[in-house]
């Protein structure tokens, strides 16, 4: 995939994630009957917003002092507020959020199958995982993987985060992308 297909993809589902989010700060329901709240939250906020688009890096605009707050993915945002603690901190919404998820995979007619399958099982492994979470502040895929409560605190793993998540079928969303893509462009970006 060409990097420009791939940051059009990052921006489309960024912003369909924002909308679940703002969608139950809303108080709407089940997101797969109405958006509607989400996008009229959106829609209020948008003259207030420099940019919608994850691109350039929110993270090091917030960290420089060009915005006072920008949306991002937890565990990049943990990273740099890590190396820039005196300027940035992260932060999640007490109401929930949603989960990225990032996958490995093996490539069908790999040239070296068993290599990738070890590396694979090296990179889920529980002792892996641990230090994943415990360096960047990723959810562990693991069950086994051992975490400290710092980290905990980090990303949305303690019960309370967990609780609050919005369970998202992105499978069931994909059906309806384009439907909050049309809202976003009438609604959102057109009032910022």
């Amino acid at each position: 995939m060409r990097a420009a297909s791939q940051s059009m993809l990052l921006r489309i589902w960024w912003g369909v994630g924002l909308t679940l989010i703002a969608n139950k700060l809303a108080g709407g329901g089940d997101y797969r009957q109405s958006i509607d709240k989400g996008i009229q939250l959106l829609a209020e906020m948008a003259p207030l917003v420099q940019t919608w688009d994850p691109k350039p890096n929110p993270y090091a605009a917030v960290a420089n002092g060009v915005v006072d707050l920008g949306g991002g993915y937890n565990a990049r945002a943990q990273t740099v507020s890590k190396q820039n603690p005196d300027r940035m901190a992260a932060a999640m919404p007490e109401e929930g959020s949603i989960s990225q998820i990032n996958t490995i995979n093996l490539v069908n007619g790999s040239k070296q199958p068993e290599a990738a399958l070890q590396f694979m099982s090296y990179a889920l492994s529980g002792e892996t995982q641990s230090r994943f979470t415990e360096e960047l502040s990723y959810v562990p895929t693991n069950k086994n993987a051992s975490i400290s409560e710092d980290a905990r605190k980090r990303t949305a793993t303690t019960p309370e985060r967990m609780a609050r998540m919005i369970d998202v079928d992105w499978i069931e969303v994909a059906k309806f992308r384009d439907k909050i893509t049309e809202q976003w462009r009438r609604n959102v970006i057109s009032r910022s």
